[in-house]
């Protein structure tokens, strides 16, 4: 993987629009508006991969990357991991 690499830094606010409670299905509505913070976040960096430790992340990531049409590829850490491996 090449590129600049970007962090995004999350507000209280935003933290609390990605944590595992929300990623039950009666909280769609919600995640998605407080996604559209994280989507514009990634949308500024220009980023084409975002790679996050958490895989409720990876799902919600995922899910407003489809909404907001980002166009990124999202990868946990292990998949960044296993992908740098040779076998």
């Amino acid at each position: 993987m090449t590129g600049d690499w970007a962090t995004i830094q999350e507000s209280d606010a935003l933290k609390k629009g990605f944590i595992n409670a929300y990623a039950m299905s009666e909280y769609n509505e919600r995640r998605i508006k407080v996604g559209e913070i994280k989507a514009n976040q990634i949308k500024a960096t220009k980023a084409n991969v975002v790679i996050t430790p958490c895989h409720n992340c990876v799902d919600q990531l995922s899910q407003i990357n489809h909404t907001y049409k980002l166009n990124v590829e999202i990868k946990s850490v292990a998949e960044i991991v296993a992908d740098a491996l040779v076998l």
